[in-house]
């Protein structure tokens, strides 16, 4: 989406406009633009992958530490 609004505003206008074609708020598109904007499609995908195995590694180990207390 961030791709598609790199596009528009040269043919739309500006990005308000941008952000109700796209049904997001400013806010949004000003947030993604930081975090996502000099990323490449396939480079945002393998960060969300790597985010969402982070998440799942920290909760198993989060269920370790648990276990391990609960048996002392």
């Amino acid at each position: 989406m961030l791709r598609r609004a790199d596009v528009e505003p040269g043919k739309a206008g500006k990005v308000p406009e941008v952000c109700k074609m796209l049904r997001i708020v400013q806010q949004t598109y000003y947030r993604w633009r930081q975090k996502y904007g000099s990323m490449a499609p396939e480079m945002a995908k393998e960060l969300k992958a790597l985010q969402k195995e982070n998440a799942q590694l920290k909760q198993l180990v989060a269920d370790q530490a648990l276990d391990d207390e609960r048996k002392r």
